[in-house]
């Protein structure tokens, strides 16, 4: 019974040894995502500010003025969120040098050494997935009002 609970927990271990390794392969995938919209928003804002701050004819077209306000004003804010999604985050790297390399674990039963680097690496898992789904989320959310964002200012042209 012994023996196959090692080979249980090996594989365990590997299974989420390997889940973690894509978790942090996706993060680092959306955080590429997150920084060539970061500088797609910021071309197209100082395009914008820079070319057509004089172009603007706030009383003649009301419409058009307020499109492109309020197109600026979105993409303004999807900047913001973007910001705010590719800020650094702690992602939870098991299992802790310091716990591994005690006392307590060189003296511990394999059997009980797994069962815990496994536990710690479930529960990362789960912190990493929910640091990466925020993230992501947040990358939606910019996304949406940066698109919403450039209609407005689309609309703004086409008037």
């Amino acid at each position: 019974y012994k023996m196959n609970a090692e080979k249980n927990l090996d594989f365990i271990y590997d299974v989420i040894s390997k889940k973690l390794d894509r978790l942090y392969d996706s993060t680092d995938a959306l955080d590429n995502k997150i920084a060539v919209w970061l500088g797609f928003q910021a071309a197209i804002l100082s395009a914008l500010v820079g070319w057509f701050r004089d172009e603007i004819e706030l009383y003649a077209w009301p419409l058009a003025a307020n499109s492109f306000a309020i197109g600026v004003i979105l993409l303004v804010i999807s900047l913001s969120l973007t910001i705010y999604s590719i800020i650094t985050r702690n992602f939870s790297d098991p299992p802790a040098i310091n716990q591994l390399c005690s006392d307590k674990s060189v003296n511990s039963s394999t059997v009980d050494l797994k069962n815990q680097t496994i536990a710690d690496m479930k529960e990362a898992y789960s912190e990493n997935l929910f640091v990466h789904e925020r993230k992501g989320g947040l990358f939606n959310y910019s996304a949406t009002v940066g698109f919403i964002g450039l209609l407005y200012i689309v609309i703004y042209f086409m008037i």
